[in-house]
Order: structure tokens, then sequence, then C-alpha cells
């Protein structure tokens, strides 16, 4: 790196005033007024560190370089696209920005603003659904990528918007443009009458977007968390940002910061959300600051950060410092304390933004010299709060803001005792870009807000969560979600002092010190107290925390007189110390809630009787509400109305509370939700474990159970009546109904089956959704996946291929009368591919999916054509899981179910399995064929590879823990698309067997070869510039427990097994080998685990 770093030097230069106008100007013509006065200003600087550490470097940029890059970008555009600048007064021409976040990006941007264009700053984390819905939602017309995102560019391909790739540009090698060159923006942006340029101020120049996790356009302005891999539900929503409100943003920033001129800005943040966009336009357009484009491919760590501070050299002084709490905290901890907290007292101001700073974090940093402030702002508003250091504000208070007064803001109490407050903010000198609310006119948050305790501190207001249960924690990689709850507990002015545990607990507990001390400390005394800090837990703590730290009663302890809370000399509480001294205490607690104690749910001071029905429904629906926050139908299935493992296991202490409560001492497994997952079959539950001290939990022996249900659905199986010659017109070709058709297999083969000749029709049978048409799920997932849905829609255009909404539980498949009957006359052939993925649940949970199989047998046998439809069956190596000895699974059938996997997905394919072989025994011109499979994995060219599935969940949790199991067995992985290709060799040549035995057929759809673990731990480790750390399994099962927010806790029982339970069998291929040749002997090699990696943490 350079021994003195080049930056930023004005000296000499015009001062850095924002341009004062009589009317709104549009940005183009804004930007290019406010830097002909000062073209020789230096403006931005970029720091690259793209390389090795010892390589990197910063360079500065005058206003002359940025207008002649941009000016070249934008001849560029303009070539690449065929079109003209934009016009005043023309028809908005909206296009969408896909790209990473540096100089060029910024570049981009510039150009297309001065193009009149308007651009939608698109997240390179969203997915590729995400992407298309916000193209769609701005009417997109081009979508601009950079080399980077050509892949994920590639997955949102359409028909309605053109994909244009930006160059890569070295910018600070190029030559500066002539003045007269220069000129030429004056030339292009033309003549304007006031009239013209206050219409188009009020236009959008950009569009930024939310994270889509609310559901409503309520979104922080600093979206940290999907930057650190924070993973959003749903589509995200379009915020317009018009020129009007980003000129007017800029001047209201120059009036908070008239301080800031010439104070040079760094953060690692990106240019696409709002945070990073926010603070490069208000610094160049208005602060008359410096803006720091970071060029660098390294993920946002302490050592990044100071590496590339140390590039600033003595300009460190006048940096301001943007991060994210996260690695503030970080920064002063470990080995790199003293150089962190140097660090942050060199610079001119640190400012953290995103989730809450650590308060005894914040209170060491003002008190060692650190200039520290919160930035505080919305999509929809812009910046809210000042970021001045000039505030009137104690230092102490770091962690309150000062609203702008720029903005009317309104805060209203949300709680009786007025200690809580909604943000109402109204139009003033600027305003909202969203207005949700009309009386009076305003943008309504979501957020919640304290004011300061100090009457004469009424300036001041402290964040404290939002209304709506989605908290913002910090970063994933620093994880800290059992912290939250100490703000809204000591919010109640019975308590003093908190300490929240948890760490390794899927349930977090705390334990608070009164304000005025229990005398005497007894069972009862604890007791009265809780009874009046409940109601602020219940009514103001619990509603905003996400679910897995609500608190419940038993796990909330209160501090002994005689263990008085460890306490800082900041008057903080030290938690780990505290926490070991109540070791003791919180174990006990666990157990109490284990033994169901302690829980705040009412019930009958006897218990129940087993023959009191009511009661127990009664009781059950108050659990479930009260776990829940809503009822729940007694046969609705409780998963589905929104259960999940950490709620599962709070049920289950209200059932173990009643069944004590009631005098009976029946042991209840762990998985008793699991079992019973109805309301109803929890009374039913209950009753018999109230009426007997036998081990509850411990339902009808599953083997009886699968016995019994595969004599259910084989009974009364219909009898083929073939017609006679004259009766049946034979079409040409086979016609194949093909279930399950939007998911990774079933696209990839009918992808294939369309692109056979003798294939006259393929019916493709998917259930019905509420969020989107079969239609567009099967293009989502054929674009997802790389395939051409043109296959498809030429298909559907001439009757080849027809799209049927079904309801496999029902005879009729639930079609109208007339499909159904078409469907049966006409289909040769039927693949049974879709089937619920779910390990948790049981066998009684996956009725209406072996009902299905009934029914498609039912579809064969009532067919009118000469032979019944062959049916193929896609079974799993879960129905032979636990097969005995040291060769693979023969492609044979199954002896006996105690080969099944211990868990109700394997018994139903099992149970799917007989019923097809007895179906071939009791119809002799039935015929089918089952093809177990084993793990199918992504696509070879895209790594598309479901999210929900077990091995990306662990990719994306190795990377939000940074540390990767090294002790896993071998994997058979066989990509989905080689697996199609292998599926249609299978089915096409068992349909047309004619050979003794061939009426019922077995075939694997497995990988012939394995690879070590150490391959896939090794393109983990490396697929990270900074390379994740190699652990035990034990190791990591801990650190997921310790981690609730790990998308790998929601499998941890799966995860589990896999590291100590029996190892699955893998399938034999000797018969898949013998039809589809070699191409069932896949290696598996390190680039293609990378882009699993890359697609599964995208």
């Amino acid at each position: 790196m350079p021994s003195s770093p080049v930056v930023a030097n004005n000296s000499h230069s015009a001062p850095a005033l924002p341009l004062v106008t009589s009317i709104p100007l549009p940005l183009p013509e804004y930007i290019v007024r406010l830097a002909r006065t000062r073209l020789d200003r230096e403006i931005v600087l970029i720091l690259d560190d793209t390389g090795r550490p010892s390589d990197a470097r910063i360079s500065s940029l005058t206003w002359r370089h940025v207008l002649t890059h941009v000016h070249r970008r934008a001849g560029f555009i303009l070539k690449a696209t065929g079109r003209a600048p934009r016009k005043l007064g023309e028809e908005a021409v909206n296009v969408g920005l896909l790209a990473r976040s540096d100089y060029s990006y910024f570049v981009t941007l510039m150009a297309m603003i001065m193009l009149r264009w308007t651009v939608l700053l698109i997240s390179p984390r969203n997915s590729p659904e995400a992407i298309k819905s916000l193209m769609q939602s701005v009417g997109g017309v081009y979508l601009i990528v950079d080399a980077e995102s050509s892949a994920l560019a590639a997955s949102v391909a359409s028909n309605s918007f053109e994909t244009v790739h930006a160059p890569k540009d070295d910018h600070v090698a190029d030559q500066l443009t002539s003045q007269s060159e220069l000129a030429e923006w004056d030339n292009f942006l033309g003549y304007a009458t006031d009239l013209n340029l206050a219409e188009e101020a009020r236009r959008p120049v950009v569009h930024l977007h939310t994270s889509g996790s609310t559901g409503t356009c309520i979104l922080e302005l600093f979206p940290i968390f999907s930057l650190m891999g924070y993973v959003d539900k749903g589509h995200p929503k379009k915020i317009p940002w018009t020129h009007e409100f980003t000129v007017t943003l800029s001047h209201v920033m120059r009036k908070d910061r008239p301080e800031a001129v010439d104070t040079i800005v760094y953060t690692p943040l990106p240019l696409y959300h709002a945070t990073g966009h926010t603070l490069s336009i208000i610094t160049l357009l208005g602060t008359g600051g410096v803006y720091t484009f970071v060029n660098t491919r390294h993920p946002i760590s302490v050592s990044l950060v100071l590496r590339q501070l140390s590039l600033f050299g003595p300009k460190l002084q006048d940096v301001d410092l943007v991060l994210a709490p996260s690695i503030i905290e970080d920064l002063i901890g470990g080995e790199t304390k003293d150089q962190g907290l140097q660090a942050l007292r060199t610079v001119h101001m640190v400012l953290f933004c995103g989730a809450p700073l650590k308060k005894d974090i914040g209170d060491f940093l003002v008190k060692s010299g650190v200039c520290l402030m919160a930035g505080y702002g919305m999509t929809e508003t812009g910046l809210l709060a000042r970021m001045s250091p000039s505030v009137d504000r104690d230092p102490l208070d770091w962690d309150y803001y000062c609203f702008l007064d720029d903005y009317n803001v309104k805060l209203d109490p949300v709680d009786e005792a007025g200690l809580l407050h909604s943000l109402l903010v109204m139009p003033g000198t600027i305003t909202p870009c969203v207005l949700n609310q009309g009386d009076p006119i305003a943008f309504k948050t979501g957020d919640l807000w304290l004011h300061h305790p100090d009457p004469t501190k009424a300036h001041l207001w402290k964040h404290a969560g939002r209304a709506d249960d989605v908290v913002r924690h910090l970063s994933v990689l620093c994880p800290r979600t059992n912290r939250f709850p100490d703000t809204l507990l000591r919010i109640s002015p019975h308590i003093t002092h908190t300490a929240i545990f948890g760490s390794g607990r899927f349930m977090n507990g705390a334990i608070l010190e009164p304000s005025a001390p229990l005398v005497p400390y007894t069972t009862k005394t604890v007791s009265a107290y809780l009874d009046v800090v409940w109601p602020h837990i219940f009514d103001h703590v619990n509603p905003i925390l996400p679910q897995h730290s609500r608190l419940v009663r038993s796990l909330v302890l209160v501090a002994k007189p005689d263990k008085a809370m460890l306490l800082t000399d900041k008057g903080t509480v030290k938690v780990k110390l505290t926490l070991a001294m109540y070791e003791e205490e919180i174990e006990q607690a666990y157990q109490a809630m284990e033994d169901g104690e302690g829980l705040e749910l009412g019930m009958p001071q006897s218990g129940f009787l087993p023959g009191d029905v009511n009661a127990l429904r009664r009781f059950l629906r108050a659990a479930m509400a009260n776990v829940l926050h809503h009822a729940v139908g007694d046969e609705d299935d409780l998963f589905d109305a929104g259960l999940d493992s950490l709620l599962a296991i709070r049920v289950r202490s209200s059932i173990v509370s009643a069944i004590r409560r009631s005098g009976r001492s029946a042991h209840v497994s762990r998985n008793v939700v699991y079992s019973y997952p109805t309301i109803s079959s929890l009374v039913h539950f209950l009753q018999t474990a109230l009426a007997s001290d036998s081990e509850a939990g411990h339902s009808e022996d599953i083997h009886i159970q699968i016995e019994r249900t595969i004599a259910e659905f084989t009974a009364n199986l219909p009898y083929h009546q073939s017609p006679s010659t004259s009766s049946m017109t034979l079409d040409s070709g086979a016609v194949y109904a093909v279930t399950g058709t939007t998911g990774s297999l079933g696209s990839f083969y009918i992808s294939l089956l369309l692109r056979e000749p003798d294939v006259h029709k393929v019916y493709l049978l998917n259930r019905s959704s509420k969020s989107a048409t079969v239609e567009q799920r099967q293009k989502d997932s054929f674009l997802d996946k790389g395939l051409d849905y043109g296959v498809v829609d030429q298909a559907i255009a001439n009757g080849r291929a027809v799209y049927l909404e079904i309801d496999l539980s029902r005879k009729d498949l639930g079609l109208s009368q007339k499909a159904y009957k078409q469907l049966r006359s006409e289909v040769t052939h039927i693949v049974h591919n879709a089937w619920l993925l779910n390990f948790n649940l049981i066998l009684p949970s996956f009725k209406t999916h072996v009902a299905g199989v009934r029914n498609i047998i039912d579809l064969s046998l009532s067919s009118p054509r000469p032979a019944p439809p062959h049916v193929t069956f896609i079974s799993s190596v879960a129905a032979a899981g636990r097969y005995p000895g040291p060769n693979s699974v023969p492609e044979a059938p199954i002896s006996s179910s105690h080969i099944c996997l211990e868990q109700g997905y394997a018994h139903s394919k099992y149970v799917a399995e007989k019923i097809l072989e007895e179906a071939v025994k009791q119809r002799s011109d039935f015929r089918a064929t089952i093809i177990r499979t084993g793990q199918l994995s992504g696509a070879e060219e895209t790594g598309a590879w479901a999210r929900s599935e077990n091995m990306p969940i662990l990719f994306q949790s190795c990377l939000q823990l940074g540390i990767v199991p090294e002790d896993l067995p071998p994997v058979r992985w066989l990509p989905v698309n080689v697996a199609a290709e292998i599926l249609n060799k299978e089915v096409s040549f068992s349909s047309a067997a004619t050979f003794e035995g061939s009426r019922i057929q077995f075939y694997s759809l497995d990988n012939g070869l394995s690879a070590p673990w150490s391959l896939i731990a090794h393109a983990l480790v490396t697929s990270r510039p900074e390379n994740l750390r190699l652990v035990t399994m034990e190791q990591w099962l801990d650190q997921v427990m310790a981690n609730p927010d790990t998308p790998a806790a929601k499998l941890l029982e799966f995860f589990k097994d896999l590291h100590g339970g029996d190892i699955i069998q893998g399938l034999d291929v000797t018969r898949a080998r013998q039809v589809a040749g070699d191409i069932v002997d896949y290696e598996i090699r390190t680039d293609l685990v990378t882009k699993y990696v890359n697609y599964a943490t995208a």
C-alpha cells in the first residue's frame, strides 16, 4: 500500500455548500449546476481492497472525474439499449440495477439518472422470484447487471425486460475528458422551463425496496440483517424516492451537519441498500463531504475494517465511520481491543445503525472518548434522527435520538402506563415517500419508543423495538438474540436490573432484580412480585419479542437478597458472573418447566377427570391460543396453524402440568405434539393418560398402525373393465400424468418428457396454492433451475401439455367430472412424484398423501383403455433406511416395516409401496414401478437446491456460524437433472417391459459413487474469501443450540441423528445402471459443491 495515501485535500477549492435554487430541480440539473462551480473539488475516494491485503490502496477523484465516468457510462448504456436519453415530459423509462457495490455501481446509477431514467436498486440478496416481482412492480424494461451478477440475472430472465451487461472499467486509470466534452451535459440537458423542471422533480428518480419480511411497507433504513444473511420472507415492496425528496433530504442533512464539510464518510455497507444510497447521496449533494466507495470481495469483519481504516493515515481523524453494532462490539473485544479502541477514538465520529448496541459497550466507548452516534431512519422517510455531534445531549445518552425538526413527528402512548409510544411521521419541510394514514396525514411506523426519564431532556427518545413482532437482531454472524428483552423488561418501574439466560437452550429466561428488595424473601412474596410484573411482561415484552425469546413464568427468577446481581463500576450487570452464581436456580427452573410447573395457564385446582372432555378441550384451546396468539380449530393441524418445534415444548409443558395437577405421574413423550397434532387428538391423549398411570405418549404400536393403514387403503379395489375393441379409439403416442411437476425433480422430468417425440401429451398435476397459480409456480421453478420454460409454453399452446390443479385426497382428485373423465380416458402413464417432505410428522399426518396413492390406483383401474395406465411411484431410501447388513438396499420389495426409519415420512412411503404391491397382487392387469430416491441434490448448471432441504440449511447455518462440521459420513448426492434423465429411462423401460415379473418392478434413483465429507467440508470452508473454521459435529450442534435463529435449529433432531444415529445404507443401483447406463455413477466435484453453497446462501 502507498506510504502516504492520496485522500481528499480541498483547501484550495470552493466551499461545499448545497446549491440553493428558487424551484425544485431534478437531479440531473442539480448535479450539473452544483459540479460546474467546483469541477476540481475532490469528492470521492475509491478504496480498492480486492486483492491481497498488502495491495489495498486509496485513490481520490474530483467532480470532473466523476462526470467524465458518468458521461462515458451513459454513452455505453445508450448504445447497448438503442435508446435515446429521455426528455422532460416523456413517459418514464424504468430500469433495474443488479450489481456488486463499488464505485462502478455508483457510476452506472448516476449515468441512468442523468439519462432521466428511473432506477430500481436491487439487492443481490433477493431471490430470483423477488427480483422478478420487483421488476414487474416498476414495469422495468432493462435490467443492468455486472459480470458478478450474470448468473443471478440469467435465472430471472424474462420476455418483459432486456438484460444489459455493464462493462468493467478501471476508473482510476482513466484520462480526464476535456472541458468541452464536459459541456456536453449542458447540451444534453438543454433548455427547460421552470414548470417543466418542477414537474420532473416530483417524479421518482429511484426505487428502493423493503426486505419483504413484514408484509407491509415498513422497514428500517439500515437493513443490516439482509446484508449479513438474514433470510427474508415474502416479496419486497418498492419505495419511490422523487428528485425533490432526494434534493430536499440533502439540504436537511446539510443544515443538521454544517461541520461535515470535507469530512470523509467510510462504511462497508452496500449502495443497493438504503443506508449506502442515502449516505452517498447526502454526502456528495448535501453535507459537502467526501464519500468512500469500498471495492472489496471480502466479507465485513473486524480485520477488514481495521485494515481499511489504516489506509487513511493522518486523515483518519476526518473520517465518519458507519458500522453495524456487532462489528463495533467485536472491534473492542478479544485481541483487537486496543487497536480497535484506538481507531474508534481517532475517527471524527462513529455512527451505528440497524440494531441496538449493547449498553455497557456504548457507555465504555463514550467514557473512553469516542464520539458515538446512533443512526435511525426508514426507507419510507429517509433519515429521521439528527446525526450531528453538536446535538444537545449528554454523551452518556448516546442511545437516545433527537428527531429532525424538518419532519413533524408525533409520539402517542400505546399502553395505559404511557411508557411506550408509537411514531407518526407527518409532512414538514420534507414529506415522507409513503403516507399510510389519512387522519392525520402521515406515515405510521411500526416502531415503539421510550421518552427520556429526565424531564429536562424531553427532546430525547430511545428506540424500544417494534409493535409487529418483527424484531431486528444483531448481525447473524454475531448472534445475541437473548439480549433484547433486557431493554423491554427494564421499562417497568418494578425492575432495576435483569440478566437473560438461555444460551444453548431453546427457550430464554430472565433473572429480575426488584426495585425494592423483597422482605422477607419467600415463595409467597416472590409469587406476589411476579404477579405485579407479569402484566408488563405479558402485554409489553412478549408481544414484541420473537417466539423463541418470549418468557414463560416458570423461567422468570427473582434475585435473592443474599445473591445480589454483580455489577460493573458502570452500574451494568456482569451477566456471565451473575448467571454462573445462579446456575443451580436456572437448572431447577428448566426442570420445573420440563415438569409442567409454574405455567401461567389457569386450570382447576384439583386438575381434570378423564371423562371431563369439555374441560380438557377448553384447557387445550386456551393453551394453544396462549402459545400461538390466535385460536385454532379442534381438527386443525397445529403445525399448519403456526406451531413449531420451540412452541411445541411449551405445549408439552402445559400437558405435563395438567397431568400432574390431576394427580397422575405418567411420562409424556417429548414428541407428544407431533404424535397428536390436533386439539382433538390431544384431548384423546389426555383422557388416556388420566385414566391410568401407564406411560403416556406411547401411541398404538406403529407397526400395527402401518399394517392397519395398508389394509384400509387396499380394501375394495375396483376391477378394470376392458372395453370392446370397437368401443375404444386409441390415440397414437403416450399420455403422461405427472404429479408434483413444480418441484425440482418434476420440473426436470417434464422438461425431458416434452422433448420426447413419442410423448403425445403430458398432464401437469399439482395442488392449488393461494400464493400463485400453478402456471406461475411452474414457470418460476423452470427459471430458478435454468430450464427453458418456452418448451412448456409451446406445449400448452398446442395442447400437448395441460395444467390441472388437483386434490389427491379426493377420489376424483378434486377435478370436475368432465376433466376427470378426459384424464381417465387419455392417460397411459402415471408418475406419482408429489409428497410432503417433513421429518417431524407422524404417519397419521400423511394420511391425505397415502389416500392419494389409492386414488391414483383407482384412476388407473377405472381407465376405459384396454390396459390400465402404468403407475410409477417415487419412493424414498427412508422407507428402507434401517436396512441391515453390509450390502446396499436391493431394488426389490421391503420385507418389514421395521426396516423403515423411525419417522412418519418413512412410514408413509413404506405404506405407499405396500399399497401398490397389494394392488398388483389383487388385480392381475395392474402394473406398477417403485423407484426409491437417495439424496437428490441441486441442479448442475445453477446449483438450484431447495433452500428448505436439510443440506442447504446446513450450508446456510455454517456460513452464519462461521464453522463447518468435519466428521459427517460420506454423501451420495445425485444432481436432480441427472436424476431426471435416469428416471425418464427407468419409467420408459419399466412401463414397456413384458418379461415375467415385470408387473411390479423396483429401481433406485441414487448415485453409484460416494464422496467423502472432507470434500464437502473443504468446499464449504473455502467458499468465502475469509475461510470458515472446521469443528467437530458435536461442537457445531452446540453452536446451533446456542443460536436458535440459525436455520439448522428447526432440524436439530435430524442433524443429531445424522451425527449420532445409524448410517443409512445406500441404494443398490444394479438395475438402474442396466437401464440408464453409466450416468448413475456421478462424480461429485468441488466446483459443484461451491455452486450449491452459493445458491443456498444467496
